[in-house]
């Protein structure tokens, strides 16, 4: 129990005002400013929908949420979108300290519904490593291919997301939350580079996080290709961009996803089955496809969970099963 003199002192220390500032401030922080900015746009719709049918928006009913699901199916939200609407609409609650409806099995069985009568998701193709070789060539022509043969290699054998490689299109470049130059440190003795990841989908308390990449004795290799990207560099500021040149003043996902490709349409592939994430996945599945164990994999990507299964999607993989199970019970 806290004595009289410390109950005292922390009184003195934090009027209510300072306290209230404080509690704002720990609740803002306990999301990431990705998420926050996501549930910002889905309350904002939310609110709009109230207003527009009628509804009581503060607190919310049930029914309410019922007809807000609705209004999303209706307007071809998947089922996992609108899932993300509704917990934005709780946070709301939390955040403004109001009551948030529980036991809500109408509402689960709605959710369900949307889920089960929305269109199977569109799994995007992996860029594997003999992929990755062939799109290295289809880039010849471009000014500014170091740049991106270099990210490409980076992107695979770090099995990156785009969104931890690039910026996107609405952000404004930020040393002290993209990649730098000084965040690449070399090891020339072991052949391998570390770059630190200030920010990433998993670090929700933004600790940032250190990954190495080795050399491949490969003709594609991200620790040679980008030795020499950044040798070949005017502009060696430790805060620079790392993925810049002098066609590019930092590199965005969308520039990358569309150099891409294009170059996967000059291989005589549909594009609009890959995206920039199809380098994480087909770094995954090519680990899967050299007998890689399930340990490393998890910790090629990062992955705390076995969520990393849905990125194994080259069906071949299992393919030689039979003749290992029957070899074994030989």
């Amino acid at each position: 129990m806290l004595s009289a003199v410390l109950l005292f002192t922390l009184h003195c220390c934090f009027s209510g005002e300072e306290l209230d500032v404080t509690s704002a401030k720990l609740i803002k922080h306990a999301l990431k400013d990705s998420t926050r900015a996501t549930y910002n746009c889905s309350q904002r719709k939310f609110l709009q929908f109230c207003y527009d049918y009628g509804f009581e928006a503060l607190p919310v009913e049930e029914d309410t949420l019922i007809g807000f699901v609705s209004h999303l199916h209706n307007r071809g939200l998947k089922g996992s979108s609108i899932q993300v609407y509704l917990a934005a609409v709780k946070s709301l609650h939390t955040h403004t300290g109001l009551p948030y409806p529980e036991n809500m099995s109408r509402l689960t069985l709605a959710l369900r519904g949307a889920k089960v009568l929305s269109l199977p998701p569109v799994r995007k193709l992996p860029i594997t490593f003999s992929v990755l070789c062939k799109l290295m060539n289809n880039l010849s022509y471009r000014q500014d291919k170091e740049l991106i043969q270099c990210a490409m290699a980076v992107a695979f054998f770090g099995c990156l997301r785009a969104g931890e490689l690039c910026i996107s299109d609405k952000e404004v470049f930020d040393s002290t939350k993209h990649l730098c130059v000084k965040d690449v440190k070399f090891f020339n003795e072991d052949k391998m580079f570390s770059l630190f990841l200030k920010q990433s989908k998993t670090d929700r308390l933004s600790n940032g996080v250190e990954i190495f990449i080795g050399c491949s004795a490969h003709d594609i290799c991200a620790y040679c290709m980008l030795k020499q990207f950044l040798c070949s560099r005017s502009d060696m500021d430790p805060s620079a961009p790392l993925f810049a040149d002098c066609h590019v003043s930092v590199l965005r996902k969308s520039y990358f996803v569309n150099a891409t490709r294009l170059a996967l349409s000059a291989m005589g592939l549909n594009p609009s089955l890959y995206s920039g994430h199809s380098f994480r996945a087909g770094s995954a599945t090519s680990g899967a496809q050299c007998g890689f164990n399930h340990w490393e994999l998890k910790m090629l990507g990062r992955w705390s969970s076995e969520c990393f299964h849905i990125y194994l999607r080259d069906p071949k993989i299992v393919a030689n099963f039979a003749q290992r199970l029957a070899s074994s019970l030989v």
